[in-house]
């Protein structure tokens, strides 16, 4: 349900404040993410759908706080891949491992035309927060539609969104391909 998804997230978030105050994360950048979380808990139950979005913003504010923590490290550690994984896990990926590094697949992050969905929109923003909490490497977009015209208008909405989200620089490319399902592949080389 819309509650239980609110309180797990509200926890992953929480969990993330902490993780990045216990790793000495600067404790102004996590003065926004934990009255987020504060205001996602207050919501519920009575308020499920604002409880889920202040969780989720929360979440992201989390991840871009210990950003700065996890760029000091000159290695990544098997730690670092968990982490990686249980913060692509939240957002429904599915992970493998390969010579690509770590691979997040994930499906719905498209929408029609040469727009993305405002629900396409927000799981993007979350992915990108992702990518940026975990700053080791490049990554690589993936987007697979289902012919290729449709992938190269697709792939500069996702450009464009990627751009607004902060996943700018080298650090980040976005390719597209045709096939036979619709979906985003986000490939963290380094991981």
């Amino acid at each position: 349900t819309e509650t239980a998804a609110a309180r797990a997230l509200t926890a992953r978030a929480l969990l993330v404040i902490e993780s990045a105050r216990a790793l000495g994360a600067e404790p102004s950048t996590l003065s926004e993410a934990s009255a987020l979380a504060s205001r996602a808990s207050a919501a519920l139950p009575a308020r499920p759908d604002q409880a889920l979005d202040s969780a989720d913003r929360a979440l992201s504010q989390a991840l871009v706080a210990l950003a700065p923590v996890r760029a000091r490290q000159t290695d990544v550690t098997a730690g670092d891949r968990q982490a990686l994984v249980d913060d692509l896990q939240v957002t429904g990926a599915q992970i493998a491992r390969g010579d690509q590094g770590l691979v997040a697949r994930v499906q719905g992050v498209q929408g029609a035309g040469e727009r993305l969905s405002p629900s396409a929109a927000r799981q993007l923003a979350r992915l990108c927060a992702i990518a940026l909490a975990h700053p080791h490497g490049p990554v690589r977009f993936v987007l697979a539609t289902e012919n290729a015209q449709a992938s190269t208008r697709q792939a500069s909405a996702l450009s464009q969104a990627l751009s607004s989200a902060r996943c700018t620089g080298q650090r980040f490319t976005v390719e597209s391909r045709a096939a036979a399902s619709r979906m985003l592949e986000l490939h963290f080389l380094a991981y």
